[in-house]
């Protein structure tokens, strides 16, 4: 569907005031995926999209024509997806570029893709085991609290789990923290990890935000996981999510921020991939927090449930990205925007395969 940002960007392109309307393509796993059955967002709420829900890739578009589609006709755009990854493909984005020139040093990008070198921090320091064997009969028996998986691995693709919509959707592995890795005490804006808790930790990060809009958002991407291919757990109380940020390890009172991500478990009912969005000025720091001296992240998760941290779940981390939603630019649009609708689940691109992407537009005068 075309956007208002896409109406008026069109416009002045016929009027020359433009010089394109559509250049890139982006897929993203951030919106529920709809069956046929299922009664789509109303168009109103399409229509006003400016950015996707959780953008995973974006690439230059070689190929544009005109299709018959039922008897529509259609613009159509196609583009070449990286061949080396795998993609759960839920939305698909048009663009009238690559990114926004006007965003210098804080356009939207990735911060995270929970590939980096992570290190497991308890009371020694481990590099996280990858696994090739979570589990037997889909549901996950591993004793690790910590570790990284195939995102395509059998035991993550169950029809039981398919339709709860768990599982890691962006890249070709993941990292999973079981529910009780952490203990976080505390009142909101307070709060804090036990010395006890065990937690992932990546130095050397850029976490350059300096340049960006408080009202820029970050947006933490990641799928709540039962033990059980059957989901005989249901869903926990409370999903809690802790993100440091700090100069170093040495002094941890001064020159951090943090976000604190407390989800009630009745958000997960229906769907067990979330997107949490958090607004830069949401961000707990210190008075001297400078985002160019930030050099280490940690991440603590606690899933609780019946009162305490649970081992029945994890948390699958996806990806963690900034969108700049600030910088004004009248030749940067999301022209066109569509959500996947199939059978319920994403479209998945697998990992060192040829694909290409197309999306069609209908353009109607009144």
């Amino acid at each position: 569907m075309i956007t208002n940002d896409g109406k008026e960007l069109i416009a002045k392109y016929l009027l020359g005031q433009a010089p394109e309307y559509a250049t890139h393509l982006s897929i993203g796993s951030g919106a529920v995926p709809l069956d046929l059955n299922d009664t789509p967002p109303l168009p109103a709420t399409i229509q006003a999209k400016t950015v996707m829900d959780f953008e995973t890739a974006r690439v230059p578009i070689t190929s544009k024509g005109f299709v018959d589609d039922n008897g529509i006709t259609k613009l159509t755009f196609s583009a070449e997806l990286p061949k080396e990854n795998r993609y759960d493909i839920t939305e698909v984005g048009l663009w009238s570029a690559g990114g926004n020139n006007l965003a210098i040093n804080a356009d939207s990008r990735m911060i995270f893709n929970f590939s980096e070198p992570w290190q497991k921090h308890d009371t020694s320091i481990s590099d996280i085991p990858f696994l090739e064997t979570i589990g037997t009969s889909g549901d996950i028996t591993v004793s690790d609290t910590i570790f990284s998986a195939s995102s395509s691995n059998i035991t993550l693709r169950t029809s039981e789990r398919l339709a709860r919509k768990e599982g890691p959707r962006y890249l070709n592995t993941k990292i999973f923290m079981r529910g009780d890795t952490s203990t976080i005490t505390g009142s909101a804006g307070s709060w804090a990890a036990t010395s006890s808790s065990t937690h992932i930790h990546l130095n050397g990060i850029n976490f350059l935000i300096g340049n960006n809009s408080p009202a820029d958002k970050l947006k933490l991407a990641f799928s709540l996981i039962n033990k059980s291919s059957l989901g005989t757990e249901g869903v926990p109380d409370q999903v809690k999510i802790l993100v440091e940020f700090y100069r170093n390890e040495v002094t941890t009172t001064r020159g951090f921020a943090r976000t604190e991500i407390d989800i009630s478990g009745s958000e997960f009912v229906n769907n067990s991939y979330y997107v949490k969005e958090i607004p830069i000025s949401d961000l707990i720091t210190s008075d001297d927090f400078s985002s160019s001296e930030i050099r280490i992240c940690r991440i603590f998760v606690s899933v609780i449930d019946s009162g305490s941290p649970s081992d029945d779940f994890y948390i699958a981390l996806d990806g963690f990205r900034i969108d700049n939603i600030s910088t004004v630019n009248p030749l940067y649009k999301m022209i066109g925007y569509s959500i996947v609708k199939i059978d319920g689940n994403p479209i998945v691109k697998f990992q060192n395969t040829n694909n290409y992407i197309e999306f069609r537009l209908a353009l109607g005068l009144t």
